[in-house]
């Protein structure tokens, strides 16, 4: 696999929270391999984790009142897809990764064009984070086979209905 030029890779979302995904074992060996590849390509990388918070996570409590009592999310990653050493970290506090956190700052260090995506949930943070990521005018690739959601039909029509819309499906 070749990486585009000017590109990095955003990893969403992979955290204990989201450790009850379909598809759990096969997702985190996928990390694996993609991670591999990546840092072999020496592609930037970059981490982004939820960390709800009472105070600057304005959503919960519609959330709540759609859903019931929420389960904060600390932001604990996986140990298929932890930082390494230079490799950046942005903490969120909603579903989009671009929200209020930095990271359009960081993609223009970069000089970022194209942005590989891989994470979790697909239909949720994920596809928030790639419509900013579209909207800001950002070529998507999405590594499907890198990615899951709680239900498997929403990681598949997410998959299907926003595939050469928002985003190029790639796998590793």
């Amino acid at each position: 696999m070749n990486f585009d030029p000017d590109s990095v890779l955003l990893l969403i979302d992979i955290q204990k929270a989201y450790g009850d995904v379909v598809g759990l074992e096969t997702f985190q060996s996928n990390m694996r391999t993609l991670l591999k590849k990546a840092r072999a390509a020496k592609i930037p990388i970059i981490h982004v984790h939820e960390i709800d918070d009472p105070d600057k996570s304005k959503w919960i409590p519609f959330w709540e009142e759609m859903r019931g009592p929420r389960t904060l999310d600390r932001g604990i990653p996986m140990e298929c897809a932890l930082p390494l050493k230079g490799e950046q970290n942005i903490i969120k506090h909603g579903y989009d990764a671009f929200h209020q956190t930095g990271l359009q700052t960081l993609l223009k260090g970069h000089r970022a064009k194209t942005i590989y995506v891989a994470g979790l949930l697909t239909g949720v943070c994920v596809l928030n984070t790639i419509m900013s990521a579209f909207n800001r005018g950002y070529r998507i690739y999405l590594f499907d086979n890198c990615c899951s959601d709680r239900l498997k039909t929403r990681h598949q029509t997410t998959l299907q209905y926003y595939q050469n819309y928002l985003f190029k499906r790639i796998s590793v």
